[in-house]
């Protein structure tokens, strides 16, 4: 199911801005695939979830995919959600790959709370 899922060109689209928009495997997004829906809904993590986070994707889930193009006016805003949620997977993956943001950009400031400075002129 996951080897033809990827096979698709293009996940159906959602206009979701929050709450569940898909699956994302391996950096891509994935949507309104029965057979995808099922095998994930089924998994021992989707069972570890709430309860009612698990009634509003298989919501969702169900609803993307009994109809692929019932959000298709919101087609480009989509797209461009999907860009920006696969641009973070792979940040993500990066930083596990190289041990983490912590390790790339150097963090200045002292430890200890009651000693931090914020000035929202120049911060």
């Amino acid at each position: 199911a996951l080897c033809r899922a990827y096979a698709v060109p293009e996940p159906a689209p959602s206009c979701r801005v929050l709450g569940f928009r898909g699956w994302l495997l391996n950096g891509r997004a994935i949507r309104g695939d029965k057979a995808v829906d099922a095998l994930l809904l089924s998994s021992a993590a989707f069972a570890g979830l709430s309860p009612a986070l698990r009634s509003h994707i298989a919501k969702e889930s169900g609803r993307l995919s009994a109809n692929r193009t019932a959000d298709a006016h919101c087609e480009a805003a989509s797209r461009a959600a999907d860009a920006a949620d696969e641009a973070a997977s792979r940040m993500a993956a990066a930083d596990v790959v190289h041990g983490g943001i912590c390790d790339r950009v150097p963090l200045v400031g002292p430890d200890d709370p009651t000693r931090v400075h914020f000035d929202v002129a120049h911060d």
